[in-house]
């Protein structure tokens, strides 16, 4: 075999295996974290250390609390690895590691298919104490504004959860609105993840007796219109960060971009979302026929297929 031969092997050799690594259909099971990880887990004995490790013998991920570093919050599949410029502290305090331990275990994974957490979740949830993204003067490098980062999903190996700081953990009214808010934008992740990896697929009668054609109203002066997006059987849009409910369409731009992206999984997506969301369908929906008729198959659909209650996340039940 001649040198050019040679080299050419090694890369074929090398592009499939970079290839094979990088696919997105392609996650690490727990074993394969066993022997990756770049943590020692559990990372102690405590009460919360205890919880964590459950946590991840049932649903294959590590929850890291003291052992990441700032290179480990930098690590993303875009972007320059440290060019963003971050605040954030490790958690200490005994009582508030038990709480959050209580809080994850207890309102969020017992929601969730285990086998279908080792598919979505990346090898690590990272729960750092106040992240926020800092806007420096550029020449004084006073730090000029905070911005808080209390949920992210789209880094190299790790989902982050966070909150401002350890005084929520001690006022009932802030707590509720933080992690109420930012459970939720979990669980709409977890969603958004499983049905891009084929994990969830919609109903096989999902879109039965639905028009996806004839352009849809949406404007406040239509709402007796026949045709308005309501009556005709499509939930509002919701705004993950605020919790508030857009019109259907809100980031589209014209009626067939609106109606091609409802056909294309936008309509089912938006059902889920308002399942774990809105806790009273009926006393929100209940004016509008289609919808009522149709959330109910989605509900029973998901519990029955994945195991997963969506109206029992919005409740909190």
């Amino acid at each position: 075999m001649t040198t050019k031969n040679i080299y050419i092997t090694l890369f074929i050799a090398v592009f499939a295996l970079f290839s094979y690594s990088c696919d997105d259909s392609e996650t690490l099971e727990s074993s394969d974290i066993d022997t990756m990880s770049r943590f020692e887990f559990p990372e102690g004995s405590n009460e919360w250390d205890k919880i964590f490790k459950d946590i991840y013998e049932e649903h294959g991920v590590q929850i890291i609390y003291k052992g990441f570093t700032e290179s480990d919050l930098n690590k993303s599949w875009t972007g320059t690895p440290g060019a963003g410029t971050f605040e954030w502290r490790h958690y200490t305090n005994p009582d508030t590691l038990t709480q959050l331990a209580h809080y994850l275990n207890d309102s969020i994974f017992r929601y969730l298919n285990p086998e279908m957490s080792r598919k979505v979740f990346y090898p690590y949830i990272y729960i750092p104490q106040g992240y926020a993204s800092l806007f420096i003067h550029p020449t004084t490098g006073a730090i000029l504004s905070r911005t808080p980062q209390v949920f992210i999903s789209e880094k190299m190996d790790f989902w982050l959860l966070s909150v401002k700081n350890e005084a929520i953990f001690h006022n009932e009214s802030a707590y509720q609105y933080t992690f109420v808010s930012t459970r939720k934008r979990l669980f709409a992740a977890y969603l958004t993840t499983a049905i891009n990896r084929g994990l969830i697929v919609p109903p096989s009668d999902f879109k039965e007796g639905m028009d996806y054609t004839t352009p849809i109203k949406e404007g406040t002066a239509d709402v007796d219109d026949e045709n308005y997006f309501l009556r005709r059987g499509f939930v509002n849009r919701i705004n993950l960060i605020s919790g508030s409910y857009d019109r259907v369409f809100t980031t589209y731009t014209s009626g067939a971009i609106k109606l091609d992206n409802l056909n294309n999984g936008e309509d089912f997506k938006n059902y889920l979302f308002a399942l774990i969301y809105e806790p009273d369908m009926v006393g929100r929906y209940g004016i509008y026929p289609n919808i009522l008729k149709r959330y109910p198959k989605v509900q029973d659909y998901m519990k029955l297929q994945y195991g997963i209650d969506l109206q029992a996340i919005a409740k909190g039940e």
